[in-house]
């Protein structure tokens, strides 16, 4: 089995190193997933040359050089590596520059753990489908192949945006549009709209029973859903001056209003709830033992 190896660019390393421990810990055993970092751009192209990733994990805001202009210059180098733009605020400016430099993928901090494992896995799977039809196609056609934008990334990512930058997003591929598709659209507009009423009243419908567990001292499961889980660990003195260390589970998430990162640490009772416990399993990809809280 070949290794992966994966450059994460991104100023914020510690935040990274615990996610990726967190996550791909049994890939990094196996060592089917291998990490590195870089703290700014300049270095992430330095690494790329010592290195020769397979994936580029690459954050828009950053010191010396930014993501991408980094992703830009990779581009310039004829550098043919897979890349993944990450950043706090998804903006349609950002997008549509990330998919004009080839981007992959595009995903929003705080870093939910599932869309990260997919993606990546993705990338590796077409980087390798990629590598693998070298030796049959032209090198012209594998050049054309290997630049194809990922449209289907920018629709996910539409959802996530708040809903002035998802108008103005949906405004501007609208005016791209023939007339004949513009007609189209219009008539495919009643039923999105019952879409859209019966998302609206299946999120009010769960934003009661969250208001419900609030009032009987339960955990809110819409923040579970909306947020991603740290394994965090503590170490505490004891009695006898041993130092012991301890686990526990934290909840991160932003605020919609402030955009602010934000956290709350689980406890024993909310971790004993059978609706909390399989949210938090899904998170962490595995069964809750008794080290975690």
């Amino acid at each position: 089995m070949t290794t992966s190896k994966i450059l994460v660019v991104d100023d914020e390393i510690i935040y990274w190193t615990r996610l990726i421990e967190q996550i791909f810990e049994e890939k990094i055993e196996s060592n089917e997933y291998q990490f590195s970092f870089a703290k700014d751009g300049i270095e992430g192209l330095e690494k790329v040359k010592e290195i020769k990733p397979d994936l580029v994990l690459a954050d828009i805001k950053m010191p010396k050089l930014d993501g991408l202009a980094f992703l830009h210059q990779l581009n310039e180098d004829q550098q043919n590596i897979k890349s993944i733009i990450i950043s706090a605020y998804g903006t349609i400016d950002h997008i549509s520059q990330a998919m004009y430099e080839r981007a992959y993928d595009f995903l929003v901090k705080p870093i939910d753990r599932l869309k990260l494992e997919s993606s990546i896995r993705r990338v590796l799977l077409v980087s390798s489908d990629l590598n693998k039809s070298k030796e049959i196609l032209p090198s012209d056609s594998t050049k054309k192949q290997s630049s194809k934008v990922n449209y289907s990334s920018v629709l996910r990512l539409s959802k996530e945006l708040p809903p002035p930058q998802q108008l103005n997003l949906v405004s501007d591929v609208i005016s791209q549009f023939s007339l004949e598709q513009f007609n189209e659209f219009e008539q495919e507009l009643p039923s999105l709209k019952l879409q859209v009423q019966q998302g609206e009243a299946e999120r009010n419908l769960l934003e009661q029973e969250d208001e419900e567990r609030i009032k009987q001292g339960k955990f809110p499961l819409n923040l579970l859903r909306q947020g991603y889980i740290e394994v965090q660990t503590q170490s505490r003195k004891m009695v006898s001056g041993e130092m012991k260390q301890y686990k526990y589970l934290s909840i991160r998430w932003i605020d919609p209003k402030t955009k602010k990162l934000r956290g709350k640490n689980l406890k024993k009772k909310d971790l004993k709830d059978p609706d909390v416990r399989r949210i938090v399993e899904e998170k962490l990809g595995r069964p809750l033992n008794s080290s975690d809280f």
